[in-house]
């Protein structure tokens, strides 16, 4: 069965008022902070292409290598900032609970974008803003997974973490399109590159302040000694008495883990952790397996493509900012509705490693004959590609091939997206350690 038909047979069987508007806000709330890793990446993709931008940073007169290599710095600066926010989430996660360490990484992300909305053509000023919300974004991309699979209802918890990923290709969506409408509104200008960017505020406010509506995590509470708290939101998220069997099956669940890791983890130091992960042959498997999923995943190049979409539609021959842009909104438009169209209603049906092992050779075919493109062209200008008919069609297909490759990217992503409650363990765990 697929994810809807296992959620909609699973409210039917459910006690009435179980799955409720309160729980499906509080999911809400925190996967709508998604949307900043892929705001981020569909914004400054854009901005760093854009002529007003490079002059006013002061780097449209750089050589093409100094450019390049400027850019690249631009882009990924904040990738190093969320590297040490996720390195620095599980102990503020478990300190202080999945509520505050949101709002505390929302702030921090928030911080990073009014520095690079307000740093005047600094282009320092843009490198430490972006490294600052990139601190932020770590942390939300490994809190709101979190909060969600632990307080979504057993029987969905595979359904309502989805949201989290959808949104993030949804924030790239965001990301394109919005830059696109600003360079049709505002042709040059400071306006070009700070609104967009400025306006990643509005959903991080939405998201803050939705948080002070939202119950902290009924399992972080037990984790803390909090007992009689953590029934109290359960009941909250449930809409069921407290004696309810569901209820009280609930609590020792999670009694009964806490217990677990307890005994399993005890004071054990992370050297200690990481020792019984690598040493025994088949706890060392099951991470490396694990591990390179996830790293040939961000490997593939679809991050890359994501953030340097405008510069790569450039030389498959797209002239022009709008065009540019509009090319990469609908790419944008294409990994939202394939990564949605494939966890719902695909992956459950043909298998994950199947999935895994389609999604990997579409990405490697595609990769392949854009690479071969662009090395047969790169003597080329767009002008030239447009008028020589045979170069005029490998443009179309290299372009045809990106799309493929966020279709392909979406089945091998959701592929090695583990089953539920593997998942919300294993993040319990690891979040432990």
């Amino acid at each position: 069965m697929g994810l809807i038909t296992e959620t909609r047979k699973a409210i039917q069987d459910a006690p009435k008022g179980m799955f409720n508007a309160y729980v499906l806000m509080c999911t809400c709330v925190f996967a709508f902070a998604g949307v900043a890793k892929g705001f981020d990446e569909g914004n400054i993709a854009s901005l760093v292409t854009q002529p007003h931008f490079k002059a006013k940073f002061g780097i449209d007169h750089l050589s093409e290598d100094e450019y390049a290599n400027t850019k690249g710095w631009i882009v990924s600066i904040t990738t190093a900032g969320a590297v040490f926010g996720c390195l620095g989430c599980p102990r503020i996660n478990d300190r202080f609970g999945r509520r505050w360490t949101f709002r505390l990484s929302t702030l921090i992300y928030i911080a990073g974008i009014l520095g690079q909305g307000l740093c005047n053509g600094n282009l320092s000023g843009l490198y430490a803003s972006r490294f600052i919300a990139g601190l932020g974004l770590g942390v939300l991309t490994i809190v709101p997974p979190i909060y969600i699979s632990e307080i979504a209802p057993k029987t969905i918890r595979g359904l309502l973490p989805l949201q989290h990923a959808a949104c993030q290709q949804l924030g790239v969506v965001f990301g394109f399109f919005i830059n696109y409408g600003v360079t049709k509104s505002y042709p040059g200008g400071d306006k070009q590159w700070m609104l967009p960017t400025l306006l990643q505020l509005l959903p991080a406010t939405i998201w803050l302040v939705g948080s002070f509506l939202c119950c902290e995590s009924p399992r972080w509470l037990l984790y803390k000694g909090k007992r009689h708290e953590a029934a109290t939101n359960l009941v909250k998220l449930r809409h069921l008495p407290l004696d309810h069997p569901i209820i009280v099956a609930e609590l020792a669940g999670m009694d009964a883990q806490l217990l677990l890791e307890t005994e399993s983890v005890g004071e054990a130091t992370i050297w200690e952790l990481l020792k019984e992960t690598l040493i025994p042959i088949e706890n060392r498997r099951r991470f490396f397996l694990i591990f390179m999923a996830n790293l040939l995943s961000q490997w593939s190049g679809a991050n890359a493509i994501t953030q340097y979409s405008p510069t790569i539609f450039g030389y498959l021959g797209i002239s022009g900012d709008e065009s540019t842009f509009l090319a990469t909104g609908i790419y944008g438009v294409v990994k939202f509705a394939s990564t949605l169209a494939f966890a719902l209603f695909i992956v459950d049906f043909i298998g994950r490693r199947r999935s895994l092992i389609t999604g990997i050779s579409l990405q490697i075919v595609t990769l392949v004959y854009v690479g071969a493109y662009l090395g047969a062209t790169k003597d080329m200008t767009a002008i030239q590609i447009s008028n020589t008919p045979s170069a005029s069609r490998a443009s179309t297909a290299a372009i045809v091939a990106i799309y493929i490759h966020a279709v392909a990217w979406s089945i091998g992503c959701e592929a090695v997206r583990v089953e539920r409650e593997d998942a919300k363990l294993g993040v319990e765990h690891v979040e432990r350690a």
